[in-house]
């Protein structure tokens, strides 16, 4: 049933106060790994978005700013945050729709709808869900509502039929993504010129049968897109450019990238630009698909750089298969363990090396118990080294329940936590419990100002390396994850986090160099690991013959 609300002309002439309703479905699928449920989300209801939003670095932020520095009446729907995970099911996706929709029949007359997505939701039998929950609430609210989709995520999607529903669309440029409330900001200034109709929004979105690994603006080609991003952006004949690089976790139709050039009543200039930059970007498709270090690479790295300091101590390797068998062995090191834990005094003139685990990044879907990368470097035993982040509640509710200052036999990460071949043999070892938290942590920079629980955590020492362990996988957005684990990454040596960008955020001005370990995993950036059998067509790099445009 369709509500009959007031044309934008008439809300022009009468002057009246403005209502919108806020409501968003926010979540990142990875198709290739375990099956998503409601689990994953968490639900905001109305009457708390206010509350847990304002003034948070998001998308919902910079509406609720806007809406309040305007005088616009809010009227709060849910919203639902979904940790990134695989292919969502049916049912558990019509709960969360039947849920926003209901939000919307009972907001009453509604002249604006603000929509906070992320762009990469994939459901099992749904094709493109923001679309269809763009629809839905469009259904209910009738066709004379202007809908934003703001300040997407750039590893989402953009369909033609989104393109035709959507007022005023546009993406984050930045990878770490620190500019959610700045971008949608930037496109929300047109908003009382577009509701009077001085404004005619004009967008062309280009698709792009590119895609890639996770890439950060911060340096390199990444820090070369965002450049020309940020130049044409500028100018004034332009609205808005976003470019989604898309998600290659993803198989759908839909995979791929998308530039979306919006300007006041210029289709030939903005599907001139978005064709323009998407030539550009399509002539450096080898240059990001460059692949990372192995992980074997990458601890060659770090003791190479560290050789090249006065107080390197090198240390004998850990045998972690006569570890996992040998009593007498498990001892010695838990020995070392509690030694360990009375710290050391920093060195605070120096600055830690920093590796990310890109393969196994939780914000990319992936449940976080892959060893990999821990099995290697803690293998080569490093000094003053510690670990951020690997997901085993049996391990977590073990350490809880042993209490602190208990040693305890472990059988950490690895497939027997996920399930996941890919996620390797678990470390069996001996570990001194150095410290158990609740899990509530609030993002201090990406996203700032959000608030997470991540579980029961413990922070274990194993050997002479600290591991923080928590009950659900999340990925190191900066330190806060650390902080749960009581550590400072700037006391360490080696620091080590699961992420492919967002930790780059906090680490970048602390860090004296930054690795990135690339091996077998959920989200490695070799996407030809991944065999897709749902595209649209021909897409660079899994068919090396692709061409664009064509």
């Amino acid at each position: 049933m369709s509500v009959k609300l007031t044309s934008k002309k008439e809300i022009k002439k009468m002057k009246k106060q403005l209502r919108a309703l806020l409501t968003g479905f926010f979540t990142e699928t990875n198709t290739y790994v375990a099956e998503g449920t409601i689990a994953s989300f968490t639900r905001t209801p109305g009457d708390d978005i206010l509350k847990q939003n304002r003034g948070v670095n998001s998308t919902l932020g910079a509406y609720i700013n806007y809406c309040e520095e305007h005088d616009v009446e809010m009227v709060n729907g849910a919203s639902y945050l979904g940790n990134p995970a695989g292919l969502l099911k049916n049912e558990d996706y019509q709960t969360m729709k039947a849920d926003i929709m209901d939000g919307a029949k009972k907001a009453g007359p509604i002249d604006l709808l603000m929509l906070y997505f992320h762009g990469a939701a994939c459901v099992d039998g749904v094709a493109d869900p923001e679309l269809d929950i763009t629809n839905g609430l469009k259904e209910i609210l009738g066709d004379d509502i202007t809908i934003l989709a703001l300040a997407m995520d750039l590893h989402g999607k953009c369909s033609d039929e989104l393109n035709k529903t959507v007022d005023l669309l546009s993406s984050v440029h930045m990878y770490p993504h620190i500019d959610y409330f700045n971008r949608a900001t930037e496109l929300m200034s047109y908003l009382p010129k577009v509701l009077d109709g001085s404004i005619k929004v004009t967008r062309h979105v280009e698709f792009l049968p590119l895609i890639f690994g996770p890439t950060t603006t911060m340096n390199g080609i990444g820090a070369g897109i965002l450049s020309k991003l940020t130049e044409i952006n500028a100018r004034p004949d332009i609205m808005d450019i976003s470019y989604m690089h898309g998600f290659p976790y993803a198989d759908h139709k839909f995979t791929g990238g998308y530039i979306m050039v919006t300007t006041d009543n210029d289709m030939a200039l903005a599907k001139k630009e978005a064709v323009a930059f998407g030539e550009w970007i399509w002539a450096q498709r080898e240059e990001l698909n460059t692949p990372q270090m192995t992980t074997e690479q990458a601890v060659q790295a770090v003791i190479q750089e560290l050789q090249t300091t006065e107080d390197y101590k090198p240390r004998p390797k850990i045998d972690l298969d006569r570890l996992a068998t040998d009593e007498a062995y498990q001892d010695k090191l838990a020995e070392e363990a509690i030694d360990t834990s009375f710290g050391f005094v920093p060195d605070w003139t120096k600055k830690p090396i920093v590796v990310n685990d890109t393969a196994d990044n939780p914000g990319g879907g992936t449940g976080g118990a892959d060893t990999h990368v821990l099995r290697k470097f803690l293998e080569a035993n490093i000094e003053r080294s510690a670990f951020i982040g690997i997901t085993d509640p049996v391990v977590a509710k073990q350490a809880q329940e042993a209490g602190v200052g208990s040693i305890i036999k472990v059988s950490l990460g690895g497939t027997p936590v996920s399930g996941i071949e890919l996620d390797g043999e678990p470390i069996v070892a001996k570990a001194y419990v150095k410290q158990i938290s609740d899990g509530r942590v609030t993002n201090r920079i990406v996203v700032a100002g959000t608030r997470w629980d991540v579980g029961i955590s413990a922070t274990l020492i194993i050997g002479g390396m600290t591991i923080t362990v928590t009950t659900s996988a999340w990925q190191s957005f900066d330190n806060s994850l650390a902080l749960n684990g009581g550590i400072d990454p700037r006391d360490y040596k080696l620091v080590i986090v699961k992420s492919s960008a967002h930790f780059r955020a906090y680490y970048t001005p602390i860090a004296d160099k930054i690795f990135t370990a690339d091996g077998p995993g959920g989200t490695t950036t070799i996407v030809t690991n991944f065999t897709p059998k749902n595209l649209r067509g021909p897409i660079y790099p899994w068919d090396p013959s692709t061409k664009y445009p064509g």
